[in-house]
Order: structure tokens, then sequence, then C-alpha cells
């Protein structure tokens, strides 16, 4: 009922995946390459037309169109869009949800081999030589206060890579090896033990 075309919006506050539900009886579904293209451009994933229902499958880029049946009426209640609309939500949010949550693990991954690859080029002017390994955990350490302050203050870029400095320069004398000359240590936790 009412007046057509009408469209519902699925994920609107998302502008790249925003898709769509049309109804619309003048719409000609013979066409089915322009059909297509249509679907496709306008992110319309389920077409109402005259004389078929259409839906369009994005993984392989296609339609399928289904015929309605003629010898009885089909009525679609607000409600029945409702839990329609809660279906596809319940199977795009967990997708998407996955989806970011691997991309951010692997770009997180891939700054922490780079930052600690820097470490170790920059560790001696600290004069200590931590291992990959020991760079690594300096590295994802360091991102997490970055992280924090990222979302917390500002994205500004040149703050965001002095603080990651400053957190590395920080862990690199923490974890600087006490200097031995002449058989003695400057740590004074030496004499200490040998008390």
């Amino acid at each position: 009922k009412g007046e057509t075309p009408q469209t519902f919006t699925l994920m609107e506050n998302d502008p790249d995946n925003t898709l769509k539900i049309v109804i619309d009886p003048a719409i000609s579904t013979d066409d089915e390459a322009a059909l297509l293209k249509k679907m496709t451009d306008e992110k319309i994933i389920i077409l109402a037309a005259q004389d078929r229902l259409v839906i369009y499958d994005r993984a392989n880029n296609r339609i399928k169109a289904s015929p309605y049946d003629t010898t009885k009426k089909t009525v679609i209640t607000h409600d029945d869009w409702v839990k329609l609309g809660a279906t596809v939500r319940s199977f795009f949010l967990p997708t998407s949800f996955l989806a970011i949550a691997g991309f951010v693990f692997v770009s997180h991954f891939i700054t922490a081999v780079l930052g600690s690859i820097l470490i170790l080029i920059i560790a001696p002017l600290f004069k200590t030589s931590p291992g990959l390994a020991d760079a690594m955990r300096l590295a994802s350490a360091a991102k997490v206060p970055v992280a924090v302050v990222f979302l917390a203050a500002t994205p500004y870029p040149p703050l965001q890579a002095a603080l990651w400095f400053g957190f590395v320069a920080f862990g690199l004398l923490a974890a600087r090896r006490a200097l031995i000359t002449n058989g003695s240590s400057n740590n004074p936790m030496d004499g200490a033990a040998k008390g």
C-alpha cells in the first residue's frame, strides 16, 4: 500500500555499505542486463517489481528473479519488514565486525614488525641490543598508550609519532644492560647481592 516506488535503506550510517530494498511495480524486469546494472549502481539487494521479486547476489554479481505466485495474494506488513531488517543486520554486522577485526589485527601486526625493525636500528644509540622478539614486544607495548591517546585526544600524526618514540626510548633505557668495566659493575644492585 502507498505510493511507489518505496525504498527501505539498510545500514544508513555506513555510506560505503548502505543497501536498499525497493518496491517499484513500474520497473521492467525483462532486460536482466539493465536490471543488474541498476541494482549494482544503486546498491539495491531486493527489488519487488510488478510480476517478479528480484534478488541481487553481490558475491557472484548476478540477479535471481522469481515470479510471484499468481494463485494467491501476498501481504507484507510493517512487522515483516522489521523482521527482515533484523535478519539482514544479524547477518551483516557479525561479518563486518570480523572483517574489521581481521584488518585491524593485520595492520597492527605489520606496524609492530616495522616498528621492531626501527627499534633494532636505533637500539645501539641507547647502548642496548635487544633481540627481534624483545623489539617486537617493545613495539607492540609502545602502540597501546599511543592508541589510547589517539582515541582520547587527537589524531595529529606528528604527535602520535613523538609519543611512540618517547615510549620506545623509555623502554630501551629501561632495558639497557649495566656496563661492566675492569671486572666491576656500575649497577648498585650487584654490590648488594654480594654483601
